[in-house]
C-alpha cells in the first residue's frame, strides 16, 4: 500500500486507537492485495484503491463507542 497523504491521515487517526492497530492494519494489508488481484476484472484505479485503504484503516473506529453497533459508530 502507497502511503498518500490520506492515507497517513487515516493512520493517524487509527494510531488514537492502538489495541485494534494490529488488525486494521492487517485489514489494509488484505484488501490492497485483494485489490490488486482482481483489479484486471473491476478496472478501478489509483483513486478507489486509496479510497479502499482508508475505509480499511478506519473500519473498526466506531470500536471506541463500545461493541454493541459499532458498526454504526464507525459509519458516523
Amino acid at each position: 500500500m502507497e502511503l498518500t497523504p490520506k492515507i497517513e491521515c487515516a493512520l493517524a487517526v487509527a494510531s488514537r486507537y492502538p489495541e485494534s492497530l494490529a488488525h486494521v492494519r492487517h485489514v489494509a494489508r488484505l484488501a490492497d492485495l485483494l485489490f490488486g488481484v482482481f483489479q484486471p476484472l473491476h478496472g478501478l484505479g489509483k483513486r478507489e484503491r486509496e479510497l479502499l485503504a482508508c475505509a480499511a484503516l478506519l473500519h473498526d473506529i466506531g470500536l471506541s463507542r463500545g461493541l454493541s453497533g459499532h458498526h454504526r459508530s464507525s459509519l458516523r
